[in-house]
């Protein structure tokens, strides 16, 4: 059986897979670790799992469901068998993607509240009051990390929107409207500055040198750049 973990909330659903692996090394299973190549080797893995006294093996792989060839290699594993266990991480694929190819796949779905996206809407000049607002009430919730994990990537999004690239994740027609309505909003210097001013908020919070919360710190960029 396939077992799929993903979501929005990464880190939620990366600490569900390491979990996941834990609880089947505690029960004496082979861990294997799966990646392109060694996809093409799981029916012989399987075939010499068939002996009486063979090892249970399960098998653990990373972000390769973003790549069709893979996915068509494990469909053939879609099954409801739990003879079978394949679990496999997904940090940036939407799960209707998953639900699309993998009919019997067992989903482990780490959502974020969707208050985190309007704070990320509300990124834009002369709008500092609401995005400080909804800042303070998402910090109360939400690991401040994963804030400023979730507004860096908003912010680079509008960048490459900005710039007229074509961003690698696959986005529906309504969401690259919005943001090119959000990335006008912006002037081109000033997101630049926005951005190294949240990674240097990143790398200060993993040294003692940051004498502010992660949050405080937020704060402070969102008053001087919205």
């Amino acid at each position: 059986m396939l077992h799929i973990i993903l979501g929005d909330d990464s880190r939620a659903s990366r600490q569900r897979y390491i979990q996941l692996k834990d609880e089947y090394k505690k029960k004496e299973y082979d861990i294997v670790p799966l990646d392109s190549s060694s996809l093409l080797k799981m029916d012989q893995w399987l075939y010499q799992s068939i002996g009486l006294f063979a090892s249970k093996k399960a098998f653990f792989g990373e972000n390769l469901l973003s790549r069709k060839e893979l996915r068509e290699l494990l469909k053939k594993y879609d099954t409801k068998s739990t003879d079978i266990n394949i679990f496999i991480w997904e940090e940036l694929l939407e799960d209707r993607v998953v639900k699309y190819y993998f009919k019997n796949a067992h989903l482990s779905l780490s959502k974020l509240p969707q208050t985190i996206f309007k704070l990320l809407d509300t990124l834009y000049p002369s709008n500092k009051q609401q995005a400080l607002t909804l800042l303070g009430v998402l910090s109360k919730n939400i690991n401040e990390h994963m804030i400023l994990v979730m507004m860096q990537k908003r912010i680079r999004e509008l960048i490459v929107v900005q710039a007229g690239i074509k961003s690698e994740k696959k986005l529906a027609s309504w969401q690259v409207a919005r943001l090119k309505t959000q990335a006008g909003k912006w002037d081109e210097k000033k997101i630049s500055s926005l951005y190294e001013a949240l990674y240097r908020v990143e790398v200060l919070s993993k040294t003692s040198a940051n004498y502010y919360s992660v949050k405080k710190a937020l704060d402070i960029v969102l008053f001087y750049f919205l």
